[in-house]
């Protein structure tokens, strides 16, 4: 029983830093890092998931431990300051789709469909 709130408070304890970091990745406008921190932090969700179903097939309700309790509050407040960020970047990556599309659409309109021809003729 220990072992699986053990398992439970160190796979928390790597999800808190994982969003911590990413948090810092985004505040210095480092998406790309960001994002790849968030696919791990999700694949540690996933590790706490699994020990929540063999802590509830073994009758032990992580719930009330005191120690994952902690660090889910962390969590819930770097949770807090994550979200709205991530959504501020969202809308911004929509804007830059949207004037990469117009920009696009420009530069198509400037075609004429027809195959050019050079105008240089071979001298021999």
């Amino acid at each position: 029983m220990d072992d699986l709130i053990k398992r439970a408070e160190m796979i928390l304890l790597v999800f808190l830093e994982r969003s911590a970091k990413a948090l810092d990745f985004i505040r210095q406008d480092r998406m790309e890092d960001a994002l790849k921190l968030l696919r791990l932090r999700n694949a540690a969700f996933s590790n706490f998931r699994v020990v929540v179903y063999h802590a509830e097939k073994a009758c032990l309700d992580l719930s009330k431990c005191p120690p994952l309790l902690a660090l889910y509050k962390r969590q819930e407040q770097v949770d807090q300051e994550l979200l709205p960020l991530l959504q501020a970047q969202k809308e911004r990556m929509e804007a830059l789709a949207g004037r990469l599309t117009e920009a696009r659409r420009k530069i198509n309109g400037y075609h004429s469909g027809i195959k050019e021809e050079g105008t240089m003729r071979h001298v021999a």
